[in-house]
């Protein structure tokens, strides 16, 4: 039942948008615009992923985005590379 709710209200939401979006079309002819803002919102406030974050607890590939500039198992650094030649 709750499933149904949010499902309808994000099918009215959606609806809604697409009819704001048809009349800023028609008024402004930004169209294309509004649907990029829209969708740079959408990737800076819900993000890419659930589990992303320093307040997530898990380690990013990328070493300078963790805390200590802590490295996941499996990095190759110059460091590495240089001692193994």
């Amino acid at each position: 039942k709750c499933f149904l709710a949010k499902f309808t209200t994000i099918l009215f939401a959606l609806r809604i948008y697409y009819h704001v979006l048809l009349y800023l079309h028609d008024l402004l002819h930004a169209g294309p615009i509004i649907v990029i803002l829209t969708l740079m919102t959408l990737l800076y406030t819900i993000g890419l992923g659930d589990n992303t974050g320093a307040g997530s607890g898990i380690p990013s590939a990328y070493s300078v985005f963790n805390r200590g500039m802590r490295k996941i198992m499996g990095t190759v650094d110059g460091e590495e590379l240089a001692r193994q030649y």
